[in-house]
């Protein structure tokens, strides 16, 4: 499966519906406030993108990482105490034209008519903050599977959803606070972020020296081909003749 069929199998009914409304003439609040911060296939590409960072988070989670006043129990997920770090994590590596977009939340979400509350959590909107179509990215949702009673959301890892489809499910991601990656160097988190950030770099550099290093030995390939070829023979011969 490409990379775009991915992304098409991704998408939820609502975003096969009809185009977007044109808004260029609209205020710039309703503009803002009409237009979802993410959409079409690059929000299916985001959530494909999203569930395969939260697989190699994982990978690197541990006691340095997790929130030192969350002690993981028996029978909990291991993201427990993982959303501020991974939440940060996301922020520098979301696309250049969503991250002065993007917030760090942090604050309670509340789930159901009677509305259970999962306290002091942290994740990652994308687009005006007023907005319900604003994006809420959770890495660490599978935390709140005792909570989350609607049965498209159950057993899911990663939450990238509409404010305002998750209000319509029950489902209130209230924050209290709101950052920028930069106002968070002064918090606890940056630490641990800071850690995480240098634990899975190695990936991204070994991946780039690997791709360097093949389209080096790509690029002498075809230089040698080009250098014993029968034509280049023939061409260096006659060249020589002729001189």
């Amino acid at each position: 499966m490409t990379l775009v069929e991915r992304a098409a199998a991704e998408l939820s009914p609502a975003d096969h519906g009809s185009p977007e409304t044109d808004l260029s003439d609209a205020e710039p609040a309703a503009l803002s406030h009409s237009r979802p911060a993410v959409s079409g296939p690059r929000l299916g590409l985001l959530r494909w993108t999203l569930k395969r960072s939260r697989h190699r988070l994982a990978r690197h989670w541990n006691d340095t990482t997790r929130h030192p006043r969350t002690p993981r129990l028996p029978g909990d997920p291991p993201s427990v105490g993982q959303c501020g770090v991974s939440s940060a994590w996301l922020m520098p590596r979301l696309r250049r034209s969503w991250r002065s977009q993007a917030r760090y939340c942090f604050g309670d979400v509340r789930f159901g008519a009677d509305k259970d509350v999962a306290t002091f959590h942290c994740w990652v909107e994308i687009g005006d903050e007023a907005s319900p179509r604003r994006l809420v990215i959770d890495l660490t949702f599978d935390q709140f599977d005792q909570f989350s009673r609607f049965e498209k959301l159950c057993k899911r890892p990663v939450l990238c959803e509409y404010y305002g489809d998750l209000t319509d499910w029950s489902i209130e991601y209230k924050a209290n606070s709101r950052r920028s990656l930069e106002e968070l160097r002064g918090d606890s988190v940056w630490d641990r972020y800071t850690a995480l950030d240098q634990a899975t770099s190695p990936v991204w550099r070994k991946a780039f020296r690997n791709l360097h290093q093949a389209v080096a030995v790509r690029s002498r390939s075809v230089t040698t081909q080009q250098q014993t070829s029968p034509g280049a023979a023939g061409s260096e011969s006659a060249g020589s003749t002729a001189a």
